[in-house]
């Protein structure tokens, strides 16, 4: 199982890669700023606490907790059908000439001219392959794509209910200004509407690696979700060709570890347990804190955020 330890691991605008090297106060001042390029600094994982006797389970969770190791997840697993579904445009050949321009400008200094000449004709190739065989091919570089999803808030009550467990699991919080990686910047906002986005026909005959395919096509169709689900306010992690992989973040990134208002005793020590192996590999215990009610009111409330 290939393990990702480096922001240059994905293929990322150089505004991200500059956030990246600048020092932990820079970042958190960056993140203070109401246009921070990369948005908030606190990102949250909402997860249910598995029963003792399911070992890979635990073993899994542990392995956030104590390692900042995240899996990708391919989206064939995700919980709505409707997620990452996208609409086949046909393109013209005006269009095609144009995004060929823009793939040799991109790499003409790395792509020897047989390279491109073998690109162009794959594109043109693409023209003529019917919708169905195309909508396949495209279906094919999404599943294979690794996403982890994010949400802006430790709050949510949906959140709990449906992805902790009923209030009975955790939400984990990742300080992005403590992500030596830079792994964690490369989280992209979530964008909610009621129709699929497009993909044009010929855009699987560009490769998956490259930034005009992984912008145009692949991550505008992972990070689109019915508006509906909006209330979740989701970033995703999106790594084309990784599904299966691992994103090995800072484990001093895992700040926070918020408990569900319904969580059994054994939850919070089985996260004492965590903080343990984490001191024993010189790493920082993050904060077990619970959740609570708000008085008189539908919300919940977290303690204040220490600086």
């Amino acid at each position: 199982m290939r393990t990702i330890t480096d922001i240059r691991e994905l293929n990322q605008e150089q505004e991200i890669l500059q956030f990246a090297e600048l020092s932990r106060e820079d970042k958190v001042s960056e993140f203070e700023r109401h246009d921070s390029p990369v948005g908030p600094r606190f990102l949250y994982i909402y997860r249910a606490v598995p029963c003792s006797e399911d070992a890979k389970a635990i073993e899994r969770l542990e392995s956030v907790l104590v390692s900042g190791s995240l899996y990708l997840s391919s989206p064939e697993a995700f919980n709505d059908p409707f997620d990452c579904g996208f609409a086949i445009s046909e393109s013209t050949h005006t269009e095609l000439s144009k995004s060929f321009k823009r793939l040799t400008e991109k790499r003409r200094a790395t792509v020897p001219w047989a390279e491109r000449r073998r690109i162009a004709q794959g594109m043109t190739t693409q023209l003529t392959l019917e919708p169905d065989r195309q909508y396949k091919l495209a279906k094919m570089a999404i599943e294979a794509t690794g996403v982890r999803c994010f949400c802006e808030s430790a709050t949510g009550i949906p959140m709990w209910t449906h992805y902790a467990n009923e209030h009975r699991g955790i939400c984990i919080e990742i300080d992005r200004s403590r992500d030596d990686s830079g792994l964690m910047l490369t989280a992209i906002k979530v964008q909610y509407d009621n129709d699929f986005p497009t993909m044009p026909l010929f855009r699987s005959a560009i490769p998956e690696n490259d930034s005009v395919s992984s912008e145009g096509g692949v991550k505008v169709v992972l990070t689109r979700k019915a508006e509906c689900w909006k209330y979740e306010e989701e970033y995703r992690i999106v790594a084309p060709g990784e599904a299966g992989a691992i994103l090995s973040i800072s484990a001093n990134a895992i700040s926070r570890v918020f408990v569900g208002i319904r969580a059994d005793p054994s939850t919070g020590r089985f996260l004492a347990e965590c903080n343990g192996k984490r001191q024993r590999l010189k790493r920082e215990p993050f904060m077990i804190e619970p959740i609570a009610k708000v008085k008189n009111q539908y919300a919940l409330e977290t303690p204040a955020q220490s600086p």
